[in-house]
């Protein structure tokens, strides 16, 4: 019973409470149903549209943890482009990087992980203290950006890299 009423409430949930409920699932209740996250996956996608990109990331993040993946690959390929969307707009800061290289650290893509190091150097102006703020909001952003960026690419490059 409590199965339905869960799926039931899915649709119900604001969409902010789509992601908590996601990440809940699959960080604390290590819940695994595909009925569920089919519910899950429904209601996210009738409000993807109001997602800002830390909701897409943390949604990439919460359905890539638990194996098997329960959700459709449309909706993994609806989350993966909205990032790539964000990267190719040219207005990234520290933390959207942040969020990216986390949410999206299963993907294991080259050629994404290659996209977002581009776009690192190319917008590089963006990530300077003077266009963040205050120095240590600043510091501890590009701190955790380049730890996200080290520790989230991908094992293999090839047999010469």
């Amino acid at each position: 019973q409590w199965k339905e009423a869960l799926i039931e409430a899915a649709d119900k949930l604001n969409y902010d409470a789509v992601v908590e409920l996601a990440l809940y699932l699959a960080f604390e209740a290590k819940l695994n149903d595909k009925q569920i996250w089919r519910a899950v996956e429904n209601a996210a996608l009738a409000n993807l549209h109001l997602y800002e990109l830390k909701h897409t990331c943390q949604l990439q993040w919460a359905v890539t943890q638990l194996k098997p993946k329960q959700t459709s690959s449309r909706f993994d390929n609806l989350l993966f482009n909205k990032a790539s969307e964000k990267i190719d707009s040219g207005t990234l800061n520290a933390s959207d990087f942040h969020y990216i290289m986390q949410g999206h650290r299963n993907k294991k893509s080259k050629d994404f992980y290659l996209k977002l190091k581009k776009a690192m150097i190319e917008q590089k102006d963006l990530l300077n203290p003077k266009s963040a703020g205050k120095e240590a909001i600043w510091a501890n952003n590009l701190v955790n950006l380049f730890f996200s960026f080290a520790s989230n690419r991908p094992t293999k490059f090839g047999v010469y890299s």
